[in-house]
């Protein structure tokens, strides 16, 4: 039985039947008129092989698997030790990813001169490991290449059991879409969560904290990258929705909360414009144990009720101003916090060879406090 939990880093539990062999040993008949038959022992048993478990890899194809370099667009948020956050958009040329594959492995290389304090990080993929869950590990046939399985991310594994006679039978499979590395060097930490996101735009949140005598610094970077629609190829006329989805900031799901708040956008590509709305209510969640489970986090589902409209540049390139109110906690409250007003932006573009996604991040400034942020990537609604 395979057991799907969707969650950070998207674990699951695979537990398989074992087929024993079933021997039976029956003895010989004695014959009549008072002579004497010896047991005759039948014949060995060939053994039944056990069923085993046979692992398929298979790549992902999407935008953040693709070998290249990509320009990001996205915005940086620095947090000084002793001061308030400010806020800026990435300008042409401020950062950069360096994406490489070998062995069907991603490596990801950030660099953003100024921003990354040594000008260049580089990052392993992010990895999970599946586990055949028994009472007995020791049943598991050697051929089922027992121990734990590797899940590298942008990878789909795949689970067969194979039966003694041969035959496969699906059992599952897991895609490993969203991961996070750390990159430690003297002084500094480093994490990049990155989501390989839709077929032409990714999104990820690279955050490094400087140890400083007295102070404490952050680098947070939001950013997306992709195949940018080419000008000549956004639409010029007509009404388009996108389904977007956020990187890090929690929704509900059943009793728990995981990444990912969902939204939308609308463009008329007649008038040039596009428009966001962005509806989710405070919750809080039992963080307790979901489903045998700890939840991925004591935070709250924030409440967040903002939106706006803006035109859209030839490039297809977008800057909407935001208004609206949050219900903000640092800790998951049962009582609903007072709403309270935000100002803010989304910046973001068109993406695919016609506009058929859209991506990008957005904050929302607090009166006091760190602002309210994250990166998004959308698919456009099919009618």
């Amino acid at each position: 039985m395979l057991r799907h939990l969707r969650l950070l880093d998207r674990r699951f539990l695979f537990t398989s039947a074992v087929i024993l062999p079933l021997c039976l040993a029956l003895p010989a008949c004695g014959g009549g008129g008072g002579a004497e038959v010896a047991s005759i022992p039948p014949p060995p048993l060939t053994p039944t092989p056990t069923a085993f478990l046979d692992v398929k890899v298979t790549p992902l194809d999407a935008q953040g698997t693709h070998p290249g370099t990509y320009s990001l667009l996205g915005r940086v948020i620095s947090t000084p030790g002793n001061g308030a956050s400010s806020t800026r958009t990435l300008a042409a040329g401020d950062a950069n990813m360096i994406i490489a594959k070998q062995n069907d492995i991603l490596s990801f290389d950030l660099n953003a001169p100024g921003i990354v304090p040594s000008g260049a990080i580089a990052f392993a993929s992010p990895e999970q490991f599946w586990s055949p869950a028994s009472s007995d590990p020791s049943q598991f046939d050697e051929n089922d290449k027992s121990g734990k399985w590797p899940q590298y991310l942008g990878q789909r594994l795949t689970f067969y059991r194979i039966h003694s006679d041969g035959s496969e039978e699906l059992s599952g499979s897991s895609d490993f879409e969203r991961g996070t590395s750390t990159s430690v060097a003297t002084g500094m930490t480093s994490m990049l969560t990155y989501n390989i996101g839709n077929s032409y735009v990714a999104m990820g949140e690279w955050s490094s904290s400087v140890v400083t005598p007295g102070v404490a610094p952050s680098v947070d970077l939001l950013f997306v990258n992709g195949e940018r629609t080419p000008p000549s190829a956004i639409p010029v006329s007509g009404t388009a929705a996108y389904d977007a989805r956020t990187l890090s900031l929690l929704t509900p799901y059943y009793d728990s909360a995981y990444p990912g708040i969902y939204f939308t956008l609308t463009a008329d590509f007649g008038l040039r414009t596009i428009a966001t709305r962005i509806d989710q209510n405070y919750r809080y969640y039992d963080d307790d144990f979901i489903y045998g489970e700890p939840a991925i986090s004591t935070a709250p589902i924030l409440g967040i009720h903002v939106g706006g409209s803006a035109s859209f540049s030839n490039d297809g390139y977008f800057d909407i101003p935001l208004a609206g109110t949050v219900n903000f906690s640092a800790t998951n409250a049962r009582v609903t916090p007072p709403s309270e007003p935000v100002t803010g932006s989304m910046n973001g573009a068109f993406f695919g060879p016609n506009a058929e996604e859209v991506g990008g991040t957005f904050s929302l400034d607090r009166a006091v406090g760190a602002p309210i942020k994250d990166a998004f990537v959308g698919q456009q609604r099919k009618p």
